[in-house]
């Protein structure tokens, strides 16, 4: 086991990236620092070939290793980093483009595609800073994991206001139906990158669907919520290409609000 624990700690510290940002420093893990061999050449649904961002659910589960680690002070970098982001409505998107020179504006990009702004692919517009999609609700789960380590009080009181606005802006907003289960608008939401699972909502029926065809029928959503609905969540949820209440999103959910309940009632 102790050897296990050195491992991830190795590969957590090489992952980890810093940026100040007004005059503050922020920490935060990216899930993969090394480049794959490139291609040959750089077919349209593919990005980049590794990570250099801050991802959602990722630095959840990089908060929680910290924590099993004895470095719950890291884990709260971690997740103060990720919660800059956090719109003031409680939304907080799925990855944060810390690195703007690691950003292609090209539409076949994902950086593109799950942003906001039609027009961002021109030179003379700004970058996005984020994108304005979520990912699996785990947050909640990876305060508590911190608070059951060092029972910080403050950290709690610092934390709970932007839960308590998260989760219910995912009830808000995400939920037009009222049934007490949220949507996701993106196959990619689910974390589930190109599961077959969704093939059925997409279209395709029988044999096991062609690679080909799976990028293009994914990345249509993206493209269409983007140039279509400029993601206003209203239209989509209304008319959008996909609109899902997934099973693992909401199971995930429910299992963050036990969690929420139990840290409110800390305080």
């Amino acid at each position: 086991m102790e050897d296990l624990r050195k491992a991830a700690r190795k590969i957590l510290q090489n992952n980890e990236r810093s940026v100040v940002l007004n005059g503050r420093t922020y920490v935060y893990t990216v899930p993969s620092a090394s480049k794959r061999p490139k291609p040959l050449f750089e077919a349209p649904w593919f990005s980049l070939s590794y990570y250099p961002f801050q991802w959602f659910w990722d630095s959840c589960f990089h908060a929680i290793v910290y924590t099993a680690l004895g470095e719950p002070e890291r884990a709260k970098k971690e997740l103060r980093s990720l919660l800059i982001a956090q719109h003031q409505d409680g939304f907080i998107p799925h990855v944060i483009f810390w690195d703007k020179t690691k950003i292609r504006r090209r539409p076949w990009y994902w950086h593109y595609q799950e942003s906001e702004g039609r027009w961002t692919f021109l030179p003379f517009t700004r970058k996005p800073e984020t994108s304005i999609q979520i990912q699996p609700p785990l947050l909640a789960q990876a305060v508590e994991r911190i608070w059951e380590a060092d029972h910080d009080h403050e950290f709690l009181r610092e934390m709970l206001p932007k839960l308590n606005r998260y989760y219910r802006w995912l009830f808000e907003a995400r939920d037009p139906d009222h049934d007490n289960l949220i949507t996701i608008i993106s196959p990619y939401e689910s974390g589930l990158d190109w599961s077959p699972a969704y093939d059925p909502v997409l279209g395709v029926r029988g044999k096991p669907t062609n690679p080909l065809l799976m990028a293009l029928k994914w990345r249509g959503v993206t493209l269409t919520n983007k140039l279509r609905f400029d993601y206003n969540l209203s239209a989509l949820l209304a008319k959008g290409p996909f609109h899902v209440e997934d099973v693992l999103v909401n199971s995930i959910l429910a299992l963050n609000c036990v969690a929420l309940s139990r840290l409110n009632g800390y305080t």
